[in-house]
């Protein structure tokens, strides 16, 4: 379901030349919040398809739930 989910938003990959530009057209790229001086924290920019990060969103923490080498690191991730 997810994977036929991705392909049909990205309509078949025809547009999308690396892994970089579906992470932006997702919105999974990473950008810093920041307001004149003011330096907020980097987060993921959501400016992208909502319905691929919507359908990826399950399967990811299933993966962390059950690998245990995506555990650790995302554990490690967290407490950053």
């Amino acid at each position: 379901m997810s994977a036929a989910t991705v392909v049909g938003e990205t309509l078949g990959f025809e547009s999308i030349v690396n892994a970089k530009q579906l992470t932006s057209y997702a919105g999974y790229d990473v950008v810093l919040r920041k307001l004149g001086s003011f330096k907020g924290k980097t987060r993921i920019s959501e400016k992208g398809n909502s319905h691929i990060r919507a359908v990826l969103h399950m399967p990811s923490m299933t993966c962390v739930r059950c690998n245990p080498t995506l555990k650790l690191f995302y554990n490690r991730f967290e407490a950053k």
